[in-house]
């Protein structure tokens, strides 16, 4: 256990190092490199395989199933920017297909001379196909698009990939790998430009299951970023995200908000020369991982909660939250483990024998008689 936590450390202040050096200057397509969804913009840019679906391909895991989702970015000065994807999933396989389209109206236009030639319009886009596998403690996804860039008269195209990998050290950390943008040059005329090569090394850390995330990451074009979200109820998250580079202004924030099938996330953030000042997305999810995925997750909360309370030594109140977990999944050993440490703890205090109970009817045992009463039922 030792051994393998070294190995993570090693290996991701090797590959943090060596990041460091990929830093480039980028002219064209820049669009590419602003957040898919309204969360990870939240999260200051955050490309994690366990951050919800954004651009890292391995994490169209995270949809749990089959989902849509949509994101728009309010802009000013009639800019606009939109994303679309489509999710299938099949077990340890899942693909998908969306676009993500940056638009601008009204543009000025000026001679050499600095004389006004008129209004021009701009327009970039990018259609794409992912595709993600995932093996025991391995994902590992590739994406594919082709880019349309537009500018006034002059057009131009070029394809591109991203391939993406995450190692899960346990259930709380893991570690991420993300290159970005391989593709061909973007040529108006004669001129060629690169496409904005990104290679990002994070890590993700849940300390608390599913009610607080961590992720730290660095990127060769934006900088060390750090961002978090907290899960304050089953329907609310609020999110934070921090990022280290001169390029962008430091802080972004948001919301998201969740039902059983629909989640709305909301966020405020700026990128680079884009004036973008928010961004909302609507997901909406379906088929039977998906509804796995949010048993999962309730059940992660109340057992918190659970073992919370039974560490405060509020009996009472524990034994209500075991309860309700072994109700709705009779197998969990977990919480069939506290019920059978309760156990030990009564025979401890001489409250339980072999032959039968001796319970207190007042006194300050009397919580204990009655906690130690339902663990016999629940047992």
């Amino acid at each position: 256990m030792v051994f393998r936590f070294f190995k993570f450390l090693f290996l991701f202040i090797v590959l943090t190092t060596v990041n460091c050096q990929l830093s480039t200057l980028y002219a064209s397509a820049e669009f590419l490199l602003l957040p898919t969804s309204a969360r990870s913009g939240a999260l200051g840019g955050i490309r994690s395989a366990y951050s919800g679906v954004n651009s890292h391909p391995a994490s169209l895991f995270e949809a749990g199933g089959n989902a849509v989702l949509f994101s728009h970015s309010l802009l000013p000065e009639r800019t606009r920017y939109s994303f679309a994807e489509g999710i299938l999933s099949r077990r340890n396989f899942v693909w998908s297909a969306g676009f993500a389209a940056l638009g601008s109206d009204g543009i000025p236009g000026y001679g050499d001379a600095g004389n006004f030639t008129g209004d021009f319009s701009a327009a970039e886009q990018k259609i794409f196909i992912k595709g993600a596998l995932r093996k025991k403690r391995w994902r590992g996804g590739v994406s594919m698009g082709v880019i349309q860039s537009r500018l006034g008269k002059k057009s131009a195209s070029s394809v591109s990939m991203d391939l993406g990998g995450n190692w899960r050290y346990n259930e709380k950390l893991s570690l991420d790998i993300l290159l970005e943008n391989l593709g061909t040059p973007v040529r108006y005329d004669t001129k060629d430009e690169s496409l904005p090569l990104d290679m990002n090394i994070g890590i993700s850390y849940v300390p608390f299951r599913e009610s607080l995330s961590l992720y730290l990451q660095n990127s060769s074009l934006r900088g060390m970023i750090m961002g978090s979200e907290w899960k304050v109820s089953d329907i609310l998250t609020l999110r934070a995200g921090y990022i280290t580079g001169d390029s962008d202004p430091a802080l972004r924030m948001g919301f998201g908000i969740g039902w059983e099938r629909i989640t709305l996330d909301f966020s405020i953030f700026q990128f680079g020369d884009f004036p973008v000042r928010e961004q909302v997305s609507l997901n909406y999810f379906w088929g039977k991982g998906n509804r796995r995925a949010r048993f999962k997750e309730y059940l992660d909360r109340r057992m918190e909660k659970a073992v919370r309370l039974y560490r405060q030594n509020s009996l009472l109140k524990a034994h209500s939250a075991f309860s309700g977990i072994l109700g709705a999944d009779p197998q969990n050993r977990e919480a069939g483990f506290y019920i059978s440490r309760a156990r030990l703890f009564f025979e401890g205090r001489g409250l339980f024998s072999g032959r039968g109970a001796r319970l207190p009817e007042r006194g300050p045992d009397l919580g204990a008689r009655i906690f130690f009463q339902g663990a016999l039922c629940g047992s």
